[in-house]
């Protein structure tokens, strides 16, 4: 235990970074089995709350889009813990662009599945 605070205290970003991963992961792991859940039970009318690209993406496969939405948490956690590990070698403004993008696209993501989990729940 004592280890890891003086990991913690060595690498703070990282540490943000490792924490921040570890919850959007959760969630939209959580969030995705959810969705896929959901999908699994409607049918038709379920089209009009997926997103086009996704459609697109998946060839218009309910099947495909259930397995999309069930593996989004581990796709997450896999590249941003990459990205969290690369971010140990870089230093100023990339370094700080990867940064805000990790953060900004974690923030996305689970707007999206917070977002598409409500409007399936509606219906």
């Amino acid at each position: 235990m004592r280890y890891l605070k003086r990991l913690a205290r060595r690498y703070p970003m990282q540490t943000f970074l490792f924490l921040f991963n570890a919850s959007v992961f959760t969630w939209l792991q959580t969030t995705g089995t959810m969705i896929a859940n959901r999908l699994g039970l409607s049918g038709d009318g379920i089209w009009i709350y997926i997103p086009t690209w996704v459609k697109t993406l998946t060839s218009h496969s309910i099947e495909s889009i259930q397995t999309l939405y069930g593996a989004s948490g581990w796709s997450w956690l896999i590249t941003s813990m990459l990205l969290t590990w690369l971010l140990t070698f870089l230093r100023g403004l990339m370094r700080a662009v990867i940064i805000i993008l990790l953060i900004g696209a974690g923030l996305w993501l689970v707007y999206r599945h917070f977002e598409l989990l409500q409007n399936l729940k509606l219906s």
